[in-house]
């Protein structure tokens, strides 16, 4: 999950230490999940991400967002991915009729769905689970996709933030809105690339 705190402008730390302390404004750090997809011959699906709805529906507000086309926008009560994220998501990304295809995931437990594991099934998709405490050493995406997606997006946000300096009244720099995280976002996203 990718954090939004609005830290303060100010650090508590002395000049030249190498560990420097941000002070965070109280209340709860808000975050986003996004989720990351590849094919086997690299082509890339678009990125999702999964910001916090309301908290009764888990919908986001009416507002108006301009989405790239390597961008999926969803929410829900938590911003993390839930079993219906993920049968939408299955529905939307497999079309049904097609020869076998396989998907490899961690052990997350929404994964792990009846409703899940149905509509694989039934769009022919087998689904293979690397085992517990070994996705760093089995799953190459860790250090083919999200790490040079995260070195990116990290980027993109020290960017944004170079040109966005305002703070709050209680003088927090104001973090930015959900649609600057999409750009940020779809940018990163776009500079992944690798090799088959």
């Amino acid at each position: 999950m990718a954090g939004l705190i609005s830290a303060h402008p100010k650090t508590v730390s002395p000049l030249g230490a190498k560990e420097v302390d941000v002070i965070h404004p109280p209340g709860d750090k808000e975050g986003f999940t996004i989720l990351l997809t590849i094919q086997a011959n690299g082509g890339k699906f678009p990125a999702v991400i999964v910001f916090k709805g309301a908290k009764k529906t888990g919908r986001l507000s009416d507002q108006i967002l301009i989405l790239p086309g390597n961008v999926i926008v969803r929410s829900s009560p938590s911003a993390w991915w839930s079993q219906k994220l993920d049968v939408e998501w299955i529905d939307h990304t497999f079309s049904p009729d097609q020869q076998l295809r396989v998907l490899v995931r961690d052990q997350a437990t929404v994964y792990k769905s009846e409703d899940s594991l149905y509509l694989l099934r039934e769009r022919n998709v087998q689904q293979v689970f690397v085992p517990v405490k070994m996705t760093g050493k089995m799953q190459p995406l860790d250090v083919g996709v999200n790490r040079p997606f995260k070195e990116n997006y990290r980027q993109e946000y020290h960017k944004w933030r170079r040109n966005h300096r305002t703070v709050t009244k209680k003088g927090y720099m104001k973090k930015p809105r959900c649609q600057d995280f999409i750009n940020m976002v779809s940018a990163a996203w776009e500079r992944v690339s690798f090799l088959v």
